[in-house]
């Protein structure tokens, strides 16, 4: 699916913002068109980790820290104790 091409008609429908809940291929594909404006990322209160565990957003990735996407204006809420 182009997903410059879906997004340009949802526009076209007066859309424009949609929630993106994905895997982190779908992420990344977003990442790497360029086409991501806004993160707004929950954390589930358990940590699962491990060296094979999936990344929450895959793409082309980087190759230097450099070339990394920096969100801008983050803010940050704590609705819950971590213990």
């Amino acid at each position: 699916m182009d997903l410059r091409q879906l997004l340009k008609v949802l526009g076209e429908r007066q859309v424009t913002s949609i929630l993106v809940e994905a895997g982190g291929i779908l992420l990344g594909s977003l990442f790497d068109a360029g086409l991501v404006d806004k993160v707004v990322a929950f954390l589930a209160p358990i940590v699962i980790g491990g060296k094979d565990a999936r990344a929450s957003v895959a793409g082309k990735g980087v190759e230097n820290l450099s070339d990394c996407s920096r969100l801008k204006r983050v803010k940050m809420e704590r609705w819950a104790k971590i213990s």
